[in-house]
Formats: structure tokens, C-alpha cells, sequence
């Protein structure tokens, strides 16, 4: 009983790598980033190197093994710093040594909202795991939270880039559907429409 529960806990953990996206605006400007995961006994941390070649921002972020979320840490490039730890329904922000409390409203997904690519990477796995039918978003750029709703109904068209036997899971945030498809053995997003000619991002190793 105990392996069994083990491994349907385990199931929910995307695929341990490094993972780089290509990231197009509607404008035509490209970006890349590279997500590193690594599953853990524990749970998960994640790594992001948002720029390239040279990166102008990073992350670190954890979840324990149900995939809440425990700490986020941003580090802009010869810029500020910014953690956030988790616990007990809130979010304590550190910044330049201040620190600013936020109550939340106990949520099942929790994820950060930080302009960057490894929430929407972790959310099917945090879906999954979590059974959450909505997510409540930290954001990393004020002291504030916002909702987040998953769809019941899948996405009119398939996209060519993402591959043939991709899942998907659609979230309204605001009323702007951001889909990601992803490979259902390995969690892992194939592509990731942000929604309403806002962008896309690609994976492309």
C-alpha cells in the first residue's frame, strides 16, 4: 500500500532536466530561458536562466512533495533580489531587507507570477498533483495575489507545435486563457500559448 501511494505521488513530478524555450512576442522580439528541474525524496527545485547568451535574471524555487510551493528566490543581473517563503497560508516577501507580509486564502495550487517561465512549466504537475481547479498566483512584482481558473473544456485547435499526443490544461487569468500543452508521460510543457496574441513559448531542447 505504502509503494503504491509512493509512486502515484511520484507520477505527479515532471521529468527531472534542463529544458530550453524560445519565447516570441507579437512584436517579433525573441527570448530564450532554460528551466532546470530536479525531483527530489522531498519534492522539487527548479532553477530558471532567463536570457540568453547571457542571462538577465534568475530563479530558484521549491515545492515540497505534494507541489506546493515553499520559496521563491529571483536575482536580476546587477539588479535586486527578492525571496518569498511560504507558510501557513502566507507569503512573506524579503526585499532589500524589508519585509512585507501577504494573507492567502489557503490555496491547494499555489504558484509565482514572476514574468518568467517556470510557473507555467510546473503547472501541470502542480494541477495534477493538487486536483486544484483554480490557483492562486503570488505576484513577485508588488505584494499582491490574483486568481487563476482551470477550463473543463479543451482548446478548439491543436497546434502544430506542440506534438500529437499532448495534454493540456487551459487557465483563465483575467480573463485571458493561457494554454500549455504538455507531454502527459513527463509533465513537461511541449508549448505554451500565453493567449491573445500575447506570445508563445517554444521547447526547443
Amino acid at each position: 500500500m505504502i509503494a503504491i501511494l509512493l509512486l502515484a505521488v511520484a507520477t505527479t513530478f515532471p521529468a527531472g532536466g534542463s529544458y530550453t524555450y524560445e519565447i516570441e512576442t507579437p512584436s517579433g522580439t525573441q527570448y530564450s530561458t532554460t528551466v532546470v528541474i530536479t525531483p527530489t525524496r522531498n519534492g522539487v527545485t527548479t532553477h530558471e536562466a532567463f536570457g540568453a547568451p547571457t542571462p538577465t535574471a534568475t530563479t530558484e524555487q521549491r515545492f515540497d512533495s505534494g507541489l506546493h510551493e515553499l520559496t521563491f528566490a529571483a536575482q536580476q543581473t546587477g539588479g535586486n533580489s527578492l525571496t518569498i517563503t511560504f507558510a501557513q497560508s502566507q507569503a512573506v516577501y524579503s526585499i532589500a531587507g524589508r519585509t512585507h507580509l501577504l494573507v492567502l486564502d489557503a490555496p491547494d495550487c499555489l504558484l509565482v507570477a514572476d514574468n518568467v517561465l517556470t510557473s507555467m512549466v510546473m503547472l501541470p504537475s502542480v494541477i495534477l498533483a493538487t486536483g486544484a481547479t483554480d490557483c492562486t498566483y503570488v505576484l513577485s512584482t508588488a505584494v499582491q495575489s490574483e486568481k487563476g481558473y482551470v477550463l473543463d473544456t479543451a482548446p478548439d485547435v491543436h497546434p502544430p507545435q506542440a506534438a500529437a499526443g499532448d495534454a493540456s490544461i487551459t487557465m483563465d487569468r483575467s480573463g485571458l486563457h493561457e494554454i500549455v500543452w504538455y507531454d502527459p508521460k513527463t509533465l513537461i510543457p511541449d508549448y505554451i500559448d500565453f493567449g491573445a496574441g500575447v506570445g508563445d513559448a517554444v521547447l526547443v531542447r
